[in-house]
């Protein structure tokens, strides 16, 4: 495959990278190309299982996550312009189709917002310096009284961030009516951990995986959704699998959009190439705009597409 467009970016530089993501090994049942950009979309053919695949490789690979080094190195390859990525040049967070929001709520090391967390009270020692006291006098010494007669003594472990959270409880409400967290907004809980990842810092540039965001939202959701999701700032790199065309609305460029049929990746790095193809035969006084227009809404519409564009397709799929 070619790469059009190309401007591979230095990783350190915290610039988005841009050009061609090689994904090979793991479940995939052969290997995939992607056109990368800072926002890239994916739409399925008929083929749920790619989509899914993919994004659990680059989960695994970024997020260190059950790979031997050993399998690492012979069992996949992910690499962008030719250049083998490293497991440590990305860190990455994945948002699927439903959220379980108290299980991805909880406050600890790994979860998103235990992150968001100790990066917002890092420098704020005194504060648990404060809690330790007050349960030192007023709650274990009163405790003690009774253990050191026995030669016990109860003490107050290092209290931070993730130790104060054993004592907190979070409860979803709606219209100060509280519910359970099964029947809290779908939009409210995408879009808290969209905000919560865009405002973590982090040393290294951040690979989003967005899986469905449409799935659970009604009509006026998912267009908040998606221009919240188009406009985020500090994420480097966005990777969404939707079936929706409701994001034609915010991205309109064609490099960005990529079909996943019968276990590949079908990119349109090649549009300048096939817009000539376009052009003669659906020309009819339709503009450039126009045709393009009519080529994005049939990416949507795996029938339309393949009655429509199919043979031009196959031209740039040797």
């Amino acid at each position: 495959p070619r790469v059009r467009r190309q401007r591979q970016m230095c990783i350190r530089d915290r610039l988005f990278m841009d050009g061609m993501l090689l994904l090979e090994g793991y479940k995939l049942k052969q290997a995939v190309y992607l056109n990368l950009q800072k926002h890239t979309i994916f739409i399925t053919h008929s083929d749920y299982y790619t989509p899914v695949v993919m994004f659990d490789l680059l989960e695994r690979y970024f997020g260190k996550k059950d790979f031997s080094e050993k399998y690492l190195q012979s069992n996949i390859q992910i690499s962008l312009n030719n250049d083998k990525l490293m497991p440590t040049d990305y860190i990455v967070y994945r948002i699927k189709p439903v959220i379980d929001l108290e299980a991805e709520t909880k406050i600890v090391k790994k979860s998103v917002l235990g992150q968001f967390l100790e990066q917002k009270y890092r420098d704020q020692e005194d504060v648990f310096q404060s809690v330790s006291e007050t349960m030192e006098t007023e709650i274990l010494a009163k405790i003690n009284n009774t253990l050191t007669a026995y030669g016990m003594k109860m003490c107050c472990q290092e209290q931070n961030i993730f130790n104060f959270a054993k004592m907190l409880t979070l409860n979803c409400y709606v219209e100060n009516e509280e519910i359970l967290f099964k029947e809290h907004s779908q939009y409210q809980a995408k879009k808290f951990f969209l905000d919560l990842i865009s405002k973590l810092v982090t040393e290294k540039p951040k690979l989003l995986l967005f899986e469905l965001p449409e799935y659970g939202l009604d009509d006026s959701e998912i267009k908040a959704l998606f221009h919240s999701l188009i406009n985020v700032d500090n994420i480097e790199n966005v990777l969404i699998y939707t079936n929706s065309k409701e994001i034609l609305e915010y991205v309109r460029d064609i490099y960005a959009y990529h079909i996943i049929k019968a276990g590949s990746i079908l990119g349109f790095d090649d549009y300048d190439e096939m817009e000539l193809l376009i052009s003669d035969k659906f020309y009819n006084g339709k503009s450039k705009e126009q045709l393009l227009d009519e080529l994005l809404k049939a990416v949507f519409n795996e029938t339309e597409y393949n009655e429509k564009f199919g043979d031009i397709d196959k031209l740039f799929r040797k």
